[in-house]
C-alpha cells in the first residue's frame, strides 16, 4: 500500500501481460461460457464505434471468468466480401469488373488478403489498447478453408433437403460493384434522392386517344413490355391543349394534367382499358412486338397517372406481373455495370443515367414525351459503395425459405432476447422474408461448390475439400490450391455424379453474410455450436444474427445462441453518427489516448443499450468524474490504513454498530444485484448499482464515521470501521473488473488484494457473513431523510453547519430509528440534542384564519372586515381556545361567531424553523447562546488550521504548533476556552493565542 499524491493516471495499463494465461488455468475444465463474437470487418481500422460492443463483449467474458467459468477469449475477423474488394479497388485505380480481369484476378485476390491480414493485425493491436482480453493467436477469420468448407456442407443440406433452387428474376443490382443485393442487405439501404421522372404519352392503335404512363426511371421503357392499369379505378378521357387527341388520366389523378387541361369529356372502367393494344414508347428494334394494357390492382392512385408501364425484366413487381401473364422472354436491356447492351443501337454504351436526356429526345421526336419532371424519394443505394442501385434481371442461386420458416420462428421463441423488443423485430423478420438469394457476380469471396452438368441438368453441390479432390479430373490441381479463392478454385473440373461428364464450377461468389453466419460451427468444437450469448448492434437481427440463426436450424433444428443481446447506435452530442469512413470517423486508439481506456469502457458499459448513445467530451468526463468518486473514497481509506495498517483480512468483526450493520447490509445487496445485472446482461445496471453505492459509501458511511479513522490506537469500533469500508470497496473493485480492468487492478495491488494475485484471479464476491436480526437499509434511508431536512432548513436560514445548534426536534412514529441513529444525526446536524416530540405545540402557535367560502355565505360584503379584524386581534390565543373547544367566538364588531367559519392553522413560534414531508416533521431550536456562538467560532478555526495543513501538504500524522494572532474579542474568547478540543482536532502539540490587531492570522509548523 502507498500513499496517493495525486489523481490516477487513465492512460496507462497496470494489467500484467500474462493475465489471460493465468486466468484460462485457473479455470481450465471448469463450465464454460461459450462466447462467439460477431466478427468486425478487416477492411479498416477500429473506430469509435466499434468501442461499444467490444467494450461490452469483453466485460461479459472477464465477468464469466470472476464466477469461475472457462472463456475461450477468440475473437473473429470478417474477411471477404464485396466491402474488401471496394477498397482494394480504390487502393489499385481500378473502376469495375473489367479492370479488376485486365489486373489479373489472382493478384486481386491477394491484394484483398493482404489488406484483410494487415487490417486483423492492425485491428488486434487496437483492441490491445483498449483493454480487450483476446487469445489473438487463435482468432477466427473467414476467408480460411475451414470457414468456407464449413458453408459449403451447409449448401450441401440445403441441396439435400431441396431448398437450394437456381432463379430468375429481378434483383437490387448495384452498376458500381456488379453485383446483386440481397433482401436483408436492402433492409435500411434507402436515402432519399431526386431524380428525372417522366409522364409518356401511349399512342392507343386505331384510337384518336392516349392513355398518359408515369416512371422515376426512364431508363427502363426501353424494357417496357405492357401498361398496367387498374380494373376498378375511373379514369377520364380528357381534352387538352397540347394534343389533338385525347389523354386517359385516373380521375383522382388528373391533377397531373396541370393547366394544360381543358375538360373531361368521358369517364370509363378500368376494365374498359384491359386489352387495348398500344405503340411502343421508344424506336427500337427490340420493342417491335404487341404491347396491350393488362388489369393489375396493385395500381394506386398515390402517385403518377393511375397507368403504370411494365418492364419485367427491370422491376421485382413488373418481373412478378410478367411471369403471371406469361409475357416472357423478358428484356433484359442493361448489363452488369449498368450499362445499354449493344444491341440496343442508339442507347448502346450509355448507362442507366448517361441515357436520360437522349431518351426524352426521342421520346419527343416519338411524339411520346408529355413532360418530365425532378421527384424526391427514398431510394435504394448499395451499403458498400452507396452507388444508386438498379433493378435487373439475373440468374442466380437462392435457398428457399418457406419450408424453414416455422422451425425458425419456433427456433427464434426459445431465445432470450435482451432487449426484449429485439425478439420482436427478429419474430417480424422471419415472418416477411423472402428467399435468400445467395448468388453475386464478384471475385473475392465465397466460392460457391455449385457445379451444373449442362450435359444432363444435374446441379453437384460439393461438401468439403476432400469430396472437391475425390470427384476432381485433376486432383493434383485441388493439391496444388494455395486456397479456396478465385481464381484457382476455376481450374478445377469435377466428373458429375449422375452422367459422369466434365462439369466446371459457377463463377459466382456468396452472399457475405453465409460467412459469418456458418461460424457457430467453423468455430467451435463439434456439438459445442451454442453460444451462451452473441452481442452486436440491434440491426444485426437480420443480418448476423439472422444469418446465424437460418443455417443452425438447417443443420441442426436449434437456435446457435441461447442469449442475443443488441446495443444501439453511437452519436455525437448533436445526434449526428459517427463511421468508419470519411470525416465522421475517430480512432479508437485516439479515444483512448484522450481519455484513457478506463473511462471509455466505464462510458460504454454506464450507457442503456436500447437507446443511441450520444458520446462527447460531457459523457466521458462524466464517467471520468464517477470513477474517481472511486478513487476519492479508496484514497480516503488508504490515507488511515497507511497510519494504523489494520490486518483486515485477519480480523474478526464484533459489536458492529447499527451504522455498521447496515453498510454489511448494503454492500450484500449491492454484491447480489450487480451479479443478476450481469447475469442478465444488463451492464449498464451494474454501473448504475456501483454509482448508487459509491454515493452512499462517500457521502454518508465515510462522511458520518470520520472520526472513528481519526482516533489514536487500534480498538475494536476503529477496526470495525476498517473493517466493513474495506470490504465494501474490496467488493466494488472486483465488480468493476470486467468493466475497467487496469483501474481495479491498480486499486487491487495497492490495498485491496491479497499478495501479488491480479484481480482478474480473485474470485466474484459473496456476501460477507455477518447476521443481523433486522434489515437496517429502510432506516438507514429515514435518517438520511431527517439529515437532509435538517441540512436544508440551515441552508434556507442561513445557518452555517460549523454553528452548533442546540436541539432539533422530529416528529415521527419511526421513533425506535431515531434512538438507534440518534448519535449521527445530531453530529451531521451539528445540534447538542434530539427530542422527539408527538405534536407540534411546543415549537408551534396555533391562529385562526377566515374560512372565506363559508364565512361569505353567512356574511357577505363583511368577509373582508372579519379578516383585518382577526389579523389585528390581540385575544388570539383566547380565540383559538374557543375554537378547540367548539364554543362561539367573539370577534369585536360582530355576533358570536360559530366556529367552522374558521380554520386552524400553525406558525413557527420564535426561534424555530420548521419543515415537513408526509409524516415526518424536523424542526431546529436557532436560538444561539453565547456559548453555543463561541463553540461554532472554534469550529471555524479549527476548519482554517486544517486547511492549512492541507496548504502545507502535512501529513495526517505530523504534530504541529500553532500561532493564532486576532484582533476579535469573541474569536480570542472562542480559542481560549475551546484550545483543548482545538488542539486534539488539529494535533497541535502547543498553541499560543495573542491579541493582535487587524484580521486573525494563524501560522502552523511542525512540532
Amino acid at each position: 500500500m502507498k500513499k496517493e499524491t495525486s489523481v490516477f493516471d487513465f492512460n496507462h495499463n497496470y494489467e500484467p501481460t500474462d493475465i489471460l494465461a493465468r486466468v484460462k488455468e485457473k479455470n481450465r475444465g471448469k463450465p464454460k461460457f461459450n462466447f462467439l463474437d460477431g466478427p468486425v470487418t478487416a477492411n479498416a481500422p477500429l473506430c469509435l464505434h466499434h468501442g461499444w460492443g467490444r467494450a461490452l463483449k469483453d466485460a461479459y467474458n472477464r465477468y464469466n471468468s470472476l464466477i469461475g467459468k472457462e472463456v475461450d477469449y477468440v475473437w473473429g475477423f470478417d474477411a471477404q466480401g464485396m466491402w474488401v474488394e471496394v477498397e482494394v479497388e480504390k487502393l489499385l485505380g481500378l473502376n469495375n469488373k473489367k479492370e479488376i480481369t485486365q489486373y489479373g484476378v489472382d493478384k486481386f485476390t491477394e491484394k484483398c488478403i493482404e489488406r484483410v491480414n494487415y487490417f486483423k493485425n492492425h485491428q488486434t493491436e487496437q483492441s490491445k489498447i483498449f483493454e480487450q482480453l483476446g487469445d489473438w493467436e487463435h482468432s477466427y477469420i473467414t476467408n480460411s478453408d475451414k470457414n468456407i468448407t464449413s458453408i459449403w456442407h451447409f449448401l450441401k443440406i440445403c441441396n439435400d433437403k431441396k431448398m437450394l433452387k437456381q432463379s430468375y428474376k429481378t434483383m437490387p443490382w448495384c452498376p458500381r460493384c456488379g453485383t446483386s443485393l440481397s433482401e436483408h442487405e436492402m433492409s435500411g439501404s434507402y436515402k432519399e434522392r431526386t431524380h428525372k421522372a417522366v409522364f409518356v404519352k401511349a399512342k392507343l392503335v386505331g384510337r384518336d386517344e392516349r392513355i398518359l404512363v408515369w416512371t422515376t426511371t426512364p431508363w427502363t421503357l426501353a424494357a417496357n413490355m405492357a401498361i398496367a392499369i387498374n380494373p376498378e379505378f375511373t379514369y377520364c378521357k380528357c381534352q387538352v391543349k397540347s394534343d389533338k387527341n385525347l389523354l386517359i388520366v385516373c380521375e383522382k389523378q388528373i391533377k397531373v394534367l396541370r393547366d394544360d387541361l381543358v375538360k373531361v369529356v368521358e369517364k370509363i372502367k378500368g376494365t374498359d382499358l384491359v386489352g387495348l393494344i398500344y405503340e411502343p414508347f421508344l424506336p427500337l428494334k427490340k420493342q417491335q412486338f404487341e404491347h396491350k394494357l393488362v388489369a393489375w390492382n396493385q395500381v394506386d392512385e398515390v402517385d403518377g397517372s393511375g397507368a403504370v408501364h411494365i418492364a419485367p425484366g427491370c422491376g421485382a413487381e413488373d418481373f412478378a406481373l410478367g411471369t403471371k401473364l406469361h409475357m416472357q422472354p423478358f428484356i433484359i436491356p442493361v448489363g452488369e455495370n449498368g450499362v445499354f447492351y449493344d444491341d440496343f443501337e442508339w442507347l448502346a454504351g450509355l448507362s442507366t443515367v448517361d441515357c436520360e436526356p437522349v431518351v426524352f429526345q426521342q421520346l419527343l421526336e416519338n411524339k411520346t414525351l408529355y413532360y418530365h419532371h425532378d421527384y424526391t424519394h427514398n431510394y435504394p443505394f448499395c451499403w458498400r459503395c452507396k452507388t444508386d442501385v438498379i433493378f435487373r434481371l439475373v440468374a442466380g442461386y437462392d435457398i428457399a425459405t418457406d419450408g424453414i420458416r416455422k422451425d425458425l420462428l419456433k427456433a427464434a421463441d426459445a431465445v432470450h432476447w435482451t432487449p426484449d423488443f429485439m425478439g420482436k423485430s427478429m419474430r417480424q423478420w422471419l415472418t416477411d422474408m423472402g428467399d435468400w438469394n445467395i448468388s453475386r457476380r464478384r471475385f473475392y469471396g465465397l466460392p460457391l461448390p455449385f457445379y451444373p452438368c449442362e450435359k444432363c441438368g444435374h446441379l453437384n453441390v460439393i461438401d468439403s475439400k476432400e469430396e472437391l479432390r475425390a470427384r476432381a479430373i485433376d486432383p493434383s490441381k485441388v493439391d496444388a490450391l494455395p486456397h479456396l479463392h478465385r481464381p484457382y478454385i476455376d481450374e478445377v473440373q469435377i466428373t458429375c455424379e449422375k452422367c459422369h461428364a466434365p462439369v466446371s464450377r459457377v463463377t459466382d461468389v456468396g452472399d457475405c453474410w453465409l460467412d459469418a453466419g456458418i461460424a457457430p460451427f467453423s468455430t467451435k468444437p463439434k456439438g459445442q455450436f451454442k453460444a451462451d450469448m452473441v452481442l452486436e448492434m440491434k440491426e444485426q437481427i437480420r443480418l448476423w444474427f439472422y444469418a446465424q440463426l437460418f443455417m443452425s436450424v438447417v443443420l441442426t433444428g436449434e437456435a446457435p445462441y441461447k442469449n442475443v443481446v443488441g446495443h444501439s447506435t453511437i452519436v455525437d452530442e448533436d445526434g449526428k453518427k459517427f463511421s468508419k469512413t470519411g470525416p465522421r470517423k475517430i480512432y479508437i486508439e485516439d479515444m483512448v489516448k484522450q481519455y484513457g481506456a478506463d473511462v471509455l469502457r466505464y462510458a460504454f458499459a454506464s450507457a442503456n443499450p436500447t437507446l443511441d448513445m450520444r458520446f462527447g467530451d460531457s459523457i466521458a468526463e462524466d464517467a471520468k468524474r464517477r470513477l474517481l468518486a472511486i478513487w476519492n473514497a479508496y484514497v480516503f481509506y488508504t490515507t488511515y490504513a497507511l497510519v494504523d495498517h489494520p490486518d483486515v483480512n485477519n480480523y474478526q468483526p464484533d459489536n458492529l454498530l447499527p451504522i455498521d450493520l447496515w453498510l454489511v447490509q448494503l454492500t450484500n445487496k449491492y454484491i447480489q444485484a450487480t451479479r443478476e445485472a450481469y447475469d442478465s446482461f444488463k451492464i449498464h445496471q451494474v454501473v448504475k448499482l456501483t454509482d448508487d453505492f459509491i454515493e452512499d459509501i462517500s457521502n454518508f458511511y465515510i462522511r458520518v464515521n470520520r472520526r472513528r479513522y481519526w482516533k489514536n490506537g487500534e480498538d475494536q469500533d476503529k477496526m470495525n470501521a476498517y473493517w466493513c469500508l474495506f470490504n465494501a470497496l474490496r467488493s466494488v473493485v472486483i465488480v468493476l473488473t470486467p468493466i475497467v480492468p487496469s483501474y481495479a487492478q491498480y486499486l487491487w495491488e495497492n490495498c485491496f488484494g491479497e499478495g501479488e494475485t491480479p484481480v482478474m484471479l480473485a474470485n466474484y464476491p459473496t456476501p460477507l457473513k455477518i447476521k443481523s436480526k433486522t434489515s437496517l437499509l429502510e432506516s438507514v434511508n429515514f435518517v438520511k431523510q431527517v439529515i437532509s431536512l435538517g441540512l436544508s432548513l440551515r441552508a434556507e436560514n442561513q445557518i452555517a453547519i460549523k454553528q452548533p445548534l442546540a436541539k432539533v426536534y422530529v416528529k415521527t412514529n419511526q421513533i425506535e430509528t431515531i434512538k438507534m441513529f440518534a448519535s449521527i444525526i445530531q453530529e451531521q446536524l451539528n445540534v447538542k440534542q434530539i427530542e422527539l416530540v408527538t405534536d407540534d405545540e411546543k415549537f408551534n402557535v396555533a391562529y385562526l384564519t377566515v374560512n372565506f367560502k363559508k364565512a361569505g355565505a353567512i356574511l357577505k360584503n363583511r368577509v373582508q372586515e372579519l379578516k383585518n379584524a382577526l389579523q389585528n386581534t390581540k385575544q388570539m390565543a383566547e380565540i383559538v381556545a374557543a375554537f378547540d373547544a367548539s364554543e362561539k367566538i367573539n370577534i369585536p364588531g360582530f355576533d358570536l361567531l360559530t366556529p367552522e367559519l374558521f380554520e386552524r392553522k400553525l406558525a413557527p413560534r420564535s426561534g424555530f424553523v420548521i419543515t415537513s414531508v408526509d409524516d415526518l416533521t424536523v424542526v431546529l431550536d436557532t436560538t444561539i447562546t453565547d456559548d453555543l456562538m463561541l463553540e461554532g467560532i472554534a469550529r471555524e478555526l479549527i476548519r482554517s488550521i486544517q486547511l492549512e495543513r492541507m496548504n502545507q501538504k502535512m501529513d495526517i500524522t505530523d504534530r504541529i504548533i500553532v500561532d493564532l494572532k486576532t484582533a476579535d474579542a469573541k474569536t480570542y474568547t472562542a480559542a481560549n476556552a475551546h484550545k483543548p478540543r482545538i488542539m486534539r482536532e488539529v494535533l497541535a502539540t502547543e498553541m499560543h493565542i495573542t491579541e493582535g490587531k487587524g484580521e486573525n492570522e494563524i501560522h502552523i509548523r511542525l512540532a
